[in-house]
């Protein structure tokens, strides 16, 4: 099939090809003609052919130099993004704090049947969204956190890499205290873990999609980017096959 596409479209440029040198033929015999209106008709002529002959040329420089290199580029891009799209990426942003900044994100995070975070011991995003927690506890929907223990050696770590980093221990019962009291929190939806390693990447789970913050090597601030993969692909199971494996291997405090 595509074999005779290819013969059908070279044909095509041959015959613009005939038909315009043909056409230039035909106007050279007119203009020699000394009657007006067959030097008119045969000017017309001439210039009809070389747009026919051009037009045919430059359809044969596309097919043989162009055309290849454009189908190579346009099936890598389409390839890649369907690779992308079948391992579940379906948004990204380059800064992750332009996340919570997202009505849309903060309502699904608040009405999730199913919400777990995983976090070290920051309290910025406990804080500057304890509405969504707020919601979820008036409407009696589990949340689950997970955060560093501070007796455990992934906090020993932390503190060795940053030493400018305040009191762990304060910073993480200030979150805990956060989801577990009023105004903001609550005790009989709110699971607490606390977790013995140094997360590789933050995250924010529902029932529906996991959004992942991969941590940078270097030491010093920077933006980090976050990721959202829809349930049910490849890249969603193993990631919540890691989170669950945390959950499995960390202290539930409550």
């Amino acid at each position: 099939m595509k074999s005779k596409l290819k013969l059908i479209y070279q044909s095509n440029i041959l015959i613009l090809a005939v038909l315009g040198l043909g056409l230039i033929a035909v106007s050279f015999y007119l203009n020699n003609e000394e009657k007006e209106m067959k030097h008119l008709i045969g000017t017309i002529l001439g210039e009809t052919g070389g747009l026919f002959l051009v037009v045919g040329i430059l359809h044969l420089m596309f097919e043989y130099r162009m055309r290849e290199e454009m189908l190579h580029e346009i099936s890598h891009t389409v390839l890649s993004n369907e690779r992308i799209r079948q391992n579940g990426i379906v948004d990204c942003y380059d800064n992750s704090l332009e996340l919570g900044h997202s009505p849309e994100h903060l309502e699904q995070w608040k009405k999730a049947e199913q919400l777990i975070i995983g976090a070290h011991y920051s309290e910025a995003f406990f804080m500057n969204h304890s509405e969504i927690f707020e919601e979820r506890c008036k409407h009696q929907r589990l949340t689950t956190v997970l955060l560093s223990d501070p007796d455990n050696f992934g906090c020993d770590y932390l503190k060795k890499i940053d030493p400018e980093v305040p009191n762990i221990d304060e910073r993480v019962q200030r979150v805990i205290k956060l989801l577990t009291e009023k105004p903001n929190g609550c005790k009989d939806n709110m699971q607490i873990f606390l977790h013995p390693v140094v997360l590789r990447y933050l995250f924010i789970k529902t029932e529906h999609c996991i959004w992942f913050v991969p941590m940078l090597n270097s030491k010093g601030r920077s933006h980090v980017p976050v990721i959202q993969l829809r349930k049910k692909s490849a890249l969603f199971e193993i990631f919540n096959a890691d989170i669950q494996r945390l959950l499995e291997q960390s202290k539930n405090t409550t």
